[in-house]
């Protein structure tokens, strides 16, 4: 099964390779799922609401393309940790620990504040 919108302008399957960061990692898990892909790139991969626990078919993980890697920089339970602390690729790095980044806010209000600084 061909990339179902370009699959008439001849791009290969394993010619795909999508990025997502938070939430939109585990999109691009989804799309894996449905279109073979070459490579998935996660940035942050969204912890929130994503467990282990939570079937693989729901999340991102590295059956969704041919190869997965994940940075991980804000990984663990609960607030002010928003993303995956486990691995779910075949390449998981850890950026600092994969916890909270030196200088960078420790709780959520801080970040929301500092949150115009990024557009």
């Amino acid at each position: 099964m061909g990339f179902h919108p370009v699959a008439k302008t001849g791009l290969k399957n394993e010619d795909v390779y999508l990025v997502g960061h938070s939430l939109g990692t585990h999109v691009a898990g989804k799309v894996g799922q449905k279109f073979k892909v070459h490579r998935i790139t996660a940035l942050d991969p969204a912890g929130v609401m994503y467990t282990k626990e939570i079937p693989l078919s729901e999340r991102l993980d590295k059956s969704d393309a041919d190869i997965v890697d994940a940075i991980h920089t804000n990984g663990g339970r609960g607030l002010p940790y928003l993303g995956l602390s486990f691995p779910i690729g075949h390449f998981d790095f850890y950026v600092n620990g994969g916890i909270l980044q030196p200088s960078c806010a420790n709780n959520l209000w801080d970040a929301m504040k500092n949150f115009n600084f990024l557009y």
